[in-house]
């Protein structure tokens, strides 16, 4: 395969406005970490409102949103199939996160 018969994935560059850093320079300022439910809680209703919906969930990190995923598509289930090349992170993940267990397998 040569360079120009690669396709290439396209991506953005991030877009950051005044409204962004304003943000950001306010919760560096006042503490993330003493207010930052008041940034979540706006940023659901600003959610909800956007999407016209009854409920939304934000969470303050990516750790919480993916526990919160895994307990919605796993469930109960004591078992979930993964791809053998997830180098046992994913499992590790099952284990820690819903008390699953994650099964490595090959097609």
């Amino acid at each position: 395969m040569t360079t120009s018969e690669i396709r290439k994935i396209p991506y953005t560059k991030p877009s950051i406005t005044e409204l962004e850093l304003e943000y950001a320079t306010d919760a560096a300022a006042n503490g993330w970490g003493e207010h930052c439910y008041d940034y979540i809680v706006r940023f659901e209703e600003a959610f909800k409102a956007h999407l016209g919906v009854k409920y939304a969930i934000a969470t303050s990190s990516c750790t919480g949103a993916l526990h919160m995923g895994m307990h919605a598509l796993i469930g109960g289930r004591q078992h979930l199939v993964s791809p053998g090349l997830s180098s046992g992170e994913l499992e590790r993940a099952f284990v820690s996160y819903v008390h699953s267990t994650g099964i490595p397998w090959e097609i």
